[in-house]
């Protein structure tokens, strides 16, 4: 059976057989390309899962083709744990990436795979037809890829998330929230140090206290952003430093102890102490609902261009897209406001005259706009 392991802060596919061999060969050409270690670690998971599914079906890596994977995708939505469109595309593309790189080292190399064609191709464009001259290509889905919908996030309110930091008990833990809250900054989480990125991330060094600041790590390409952070948390910072139980933190801003041993903060201890936490609070809640909750006020005050640069977005309208929404009050405000209008304005109304009239002067402006003609009476 072939399963992941991670050795030295590498990630690899472990099992006999030539398939598992070739899948092997391409997590480490990753690793050589400079992958992330997410990235080696996701890959290295969905080829071991595709891998499983070819066990259990009888079918060998190199009789792989279109008709394959589109049993291997029916199996997938036809699991009891469906997968979401976004994490069914995500399985796809690393097939796509498996698949390519396999066609191009064996047609180097004349191996079982030289001059095919991968079976699951990559998006592709087609001329789009609209009038002579006009053409323009139109890139379409991959094939077998879903439509991810478009969802609204899911926000923390600011009474909401005042009573989950006041409901942590440990200095650390309050101190990791109130960022999290202040800064908009995502969680992250810590795979190696050179894949380190977001709150579990930073280092002492990283904690600006005479500049009010703190300097992340971004997702993706890991590029180092400064984000300014509120009087509230100084505190908290001064206090942590001071040594829970007499014990100051190392090098890392948050560690905990695995085996007797401080190690950092990984994603998967915080997540377990929130579900704690925000349960004794009575308030559901995940990390990034408090990135999604200050992103929505940013914006609502201070506009897209300045969220943007809080988040740490590299394209404009990747704010505006999510944040740069009709907040729900003025949409209910509105809807009320055209109710009452359309209850004052009956359609069946009456036209009424500006000047008080006569009665006689009344009939005969009656008459008038009537459309009769008075001269033919």
């Amino acid at each position: 059976m072939v399963r992941v392991e991670a050795s030295d802060d590498e990630w690899r596919l472990v099992g006999s057989g030539a398939d598992v061999e070739r899948a092997a060969s391409y997590v480490a050409w990753l690793i050589v390309a400079g992958r992330s270690g997410y990235t080696q670690r996701a890959y290295a998971m969905g080829l071991a899962l595709f891998l499983r599914w070819l066990e259990a079906d009888g079918t060998p890596l190199a009789d792989v083709n279109r008709q394959g994977i589109v049993c291997y995708v029916r199996s997938l939505t036809q699991s009891p744990q469906r997968l979401a469109s976004a994490s069914m595309n995500h399985r796809l593309s690393i097939l796509t990436s498996f698949f390519s790189w396999l066609i191009a080292r064996d047609t180097e190399d004349g191996g079982l795979w030289a001059g095919r064609v991968n079976p699951v191709p990559a998006v592709s464009e087609r001329a789009l037809h609209k009038a002579e001259g006009k053409d323009a290509p139109r890139r379409d889905r991959a094939e077998l890829r879903r439509r991810v919908p478009v969802r609204v996030p899911r926000a923390i309110n600011a009474d909401d998330a005042q009573r989950v930091i006041d409901a942590t008990e440990s200095t650390r833990d309050k101190a990791i929230l109130t960022l999290l809250w202040r800064t908009g900054a995502r969680i992250g989480d810590w795979i190696t140090e050179e894949d380190r990125h977001g709150i579990l991330e930073l280092s002492i060094a990283d904690v600006d206290a005479k500049g009010r600041s703190i300097r992340v790590r971004l997702k993706g390409a890991r590029d180092e952003h400064r984000v300014p952070v509120t009087d509230d948390f100084w505190p908290l910072w001064e206090r942590y430093l001071a040594g829970e139980g007499g014990e100051p933190p190392g090098r890392w801003a948050w560690s905990g102890k695995r085996r007797g041993k401080a190690r950092p903060l990984r994603y998967d201890a915080f997540a377990a102490m929130l579900r704690v936490v925000a349960s004794k609070a009575n308030v559901h809640v995940h990390a990034h609902m408090f990135r999604h909750g200050l992103a929505q006020a940013i914006t609502a005050t201070s506009g897209v261009q300045v969220a943007q640069q809080i988040l740490g977005h590299r394209h404009l309208s990747t704010t505006a897209e999510f944040y740069a929404r009709v907040d729900e009050p003025a949409m209910v405000s509105g809807v009320e406001r055209a109710a009452r209008m359309a209850t004052i304005a009956s359609p069946a109304s009456q036209a009424a005259w500006v000047f008080p009239y006569d009665d006689f002067t009344l009939e005969e402006l009656e008459y008038l706009t009537s459309g009769i003609n008075v001269g033919k009476g």
